[in-house]
């Protein structure tokens, strides 16, 4: 597999398909013909495609159909191919019920003191109005990954693989707070995980450190994004300013609490300073308050 520039492949192209898929633009002709040069300029713009009623129709009627089986709007892959003469075959590669969260019941949050709470956040989560216990807490601290050699970034993805599986079927709440995008093909960005490696996590919460570049971004053509709809993982991504929607976001909360890391996956040494893992328990309870119809969580120690 290879990258093609787009102006390499539209040489290559029969007139009739490029009449589907680009479009003249006139404007920069016209200046070119003013400066005395014939030049061609195309962009891809698929204009053809969706002018082409009968395929908008059979597209309309396909997610209809399926929406209707489902019960659910439908995420689908497919492919089109077209013949010379108009014709064309649509092939549907995949396709998934797209669940959706609905409007809850308001959740009392209650006043906790501003040095036990380990982020306030409005606006910027997605989930139900919510009261979490949070049994567990894996900390990916950002600066150490982002020190970390590159070509081995994606050894910290399977201690947190290794970290989902050791709590499966225990009962617990895990959160996992990571910097960045968390489920990213690079790992610039975040941490390359994917969704079996937290199949097993209720909160997933992604943190700016704008210093170094993280910036979370949950992307919603994934399938992670899909994964985490239908699993109804709680997810929330705390910024760096008050302004972006977050009130609190407190890196040290967990300065003075133990990692079990090493009592999990004894090959872990290594990471011991990247990925840290807090458990909790009655005796100090980590809650996750969430108000849908207010836009507001609060994640900290209450009584």
């Amino acid at each position: 597999m290879r990258d093609v520039s787009v102006n390499d492949l539209i040489r290559e192209l029969p007139d009739w398909y490029l009449r589907l898929i680009c479009e003249h633009d006139y404007d920069t002709e016209r200046m070119f013909f003013e400066r005395g040069q014939r030049r061609e300029v195309l962009f891809v713009s698929c204009d053809g495609i969706v002018k082409k009623k009968e395929l908008m129709k059979m597209m309309k009627d396909i997610l209809s159909t399926l929406e209707e089986h489902y019960g659910n709007p439908v995420d689908m892959e497919y492919t089109i191919n077209f013949r010379k003469d108009g014709a064309f075959t649509v092939n549907i590669l995949q396709c998934r019920p797209m669940s959706v969260w609905q409007s809850a019941a308001s959740q009392d949050i209650p006043s906790i003191e501003e040095d036990k709470i380990f982020f306030k956040v409005n606006q910027t989560f997605m989930g139900n109005s919510a009261k979490l216990n949070i049994d567990v807490v894996v900390w990916i601290d950002s600066k150490k990954y982002h020190g970390y050699a590159y070509n081995q970034k994606s050894s910290i993805c399977s201690i947190v693989s290794k970290i989902n599986k050791y709590y499966e079927g225990k009962n617990k709440k895990l959160m996992l707070v990571s910097p960045g995008r968390i489920g990213t093909s690079s790992p610039d960005l975040g941490v390359p995980v994917v969704f079996s490696d937290i199949s097993n996590f209720k909160i997933l919460c992604e943190y700016a450190d704008t210093e170094i570049g993280f910036v979370p971004e949950l992307s919603y053509g994934s399938h992670m994004f899909q994964d985490i709809v239908e699993t109804e993982m709680f997810y929330v991504a705390a910024m760096d300013t008050e302004q972006s929607g977050t009130e609190i976001f407190n890196k040290e909360f967990f300065k003075n609490e133990v990692s079990v890391l090493q009592h999990i996956a004894s090959d872990a040494e290594s990471f011991a300073d990247i990925i840290k893992v807090y458990e909790f328990d009655v005796s100090k309870s980590l809650n996750l308050f969430a108000d849908f119809k207010k836009r507001t969580v609060i994640c900290g120690i209450s009584s």
